[in-house]
């Protein structure tokens, strides 16, 4: 089946360019090069050139994958009959295409960044943790006056959950609208709005990355 034709509406208003280049190739090849991580797509703001410039070198540099830090949580097995779970499914199925548009639109409207939340290998200190500040040493630059030295980090647990704790920051890190309490780890879902000081970013899987820069 012919890979589906990536939109250059959308495209344009997203770097780095080796991002592009990798979506636009097939599904499988962008899951084997970013499937197991999320993403975090900064917009970038006019006036503000060091933000795009910090991640931009930051982008190049060598990166792995963060080591899990939180014990997944545990789960109960549930019974479940075929009409419940047609619903989860449903269900399921609807916030994704949600997020699809969602995603479609901000691209449409604004431009960002995409940064695989990686560790960089340069970087020893706290292998368990992807930092996010103005420092140049961090995994996350974002070189913009609102954001702390060390603002705050990303972690994940042994499913590959994702979660986001502030450092104690100046100008407050938030999640969906909620400011988060230092040091507190808040689990992040797919598609969540982050915002470090005045820096607005969305959280995406590869997957629904790849899938949203192609016409709905």
């Amino acid at each position: 089946m012919a890979t589906a034709q990536i939109d250059p509406e959308l495209t344009a208003n997203l770097s780095p360019p080796r991002i592009v280049e990798a979506a636009s190739g097939t599904l499988a090849g962008f899951r084997d090069e970013f499937g197991d991580t999320q993403f975090l797509l900064v917009k970038l703001q006019e006036a503000h050139d060091q933000l795009q410039a910090g991640l931009g070198a930051i982008e190049k540099a060598a990166v792995q994958k963060v080591q899990p830090s939180i014990r997944a949580m545990g789960f109960e097995t549930a019974m479940m009959s075929t009409n419940d779970l047609g619903a989860v499914l449903e269900s399921a199925a609807s916030r994704g295409l949600v997020r699809l548009e969602r995603l479609r639109w901000l691209l449409r409207n604004d431009p960002y960044f995409a940064m695989p939340l990686r560790k960089r290998t340069d970087d020893a200190t706290f292998m368990d943790r992807i930092s996010v500040g103005r420092a140049v040493n961090k995994d996350v630059v974002l070189r913009h006056p609102n954001i702390s030295k060390l603002h705050a980090w990303f972690e994940l647990d042994g499913a590959g959950n994702v979660y986001a704790a502030d450092a104690g920051s100046t100008n407050g890190t938030y999640h969906n609208g909620e400011r988060l309490p230092p040091r507190e780890l808040t689990k992040v879902h797919p598609g969540d709005h982050m915002r470090f000081g005045s820096v607005e970013c969305i959280t995406s899987t590869a997957d629904d990355l790849w899938r949203a820069l192609r016409a709905g």
